[in-house]
């Protein structure tokens, strides 16, 4: 873990640490997704991540924030690597069309 956390110190990337059990605000765990608080809110309502209530608040479990952003991102490789599988059938991978007027350039 430790060699993980320098080299994205080194990378010039923000470090949290975060006990794991700890409860999240919106506001933080958007944060942490990198989304506005509004789409995360979204996220709450359609029941991608679980959440109670707090008083009128919402608190987010730590775990079950990494369980969706770890879900999202294996999404997300799964649907890069359909789109690049997709070019390179068309054979389309590596060639660079661009639009008619910057032809002109």
């Amino acid at each position: 873990m430790l060699p993980l956390i320098l080299e994205n110190l080194e990378a010039g990337k923000a470090i949290s640490i975060v006990p794991e059990h700890q409860q999240l605000t919106t506001e933080r765990a958007a944060d942490i997704l990198g989304v506005s608080r509004l789409h995360f809110a979204k996220l709450l309502e359609d029941g991608q991540i679980p959440f109670h209530t707090v008083g009128a608040d919402r608190r987010i479990d730590f775990p079950g924030l990494l369980t969706y952003k770890d879900r999202r991102n294996i999404e997300r490789r799964a649907a890069l690597d359909e789109i690049a599988r997709a070019e390179v059938e068309a054979g389309t991978y590596d060639v660079v069309i661009l639009p008619e007027a910057a032809e002109d350039d």
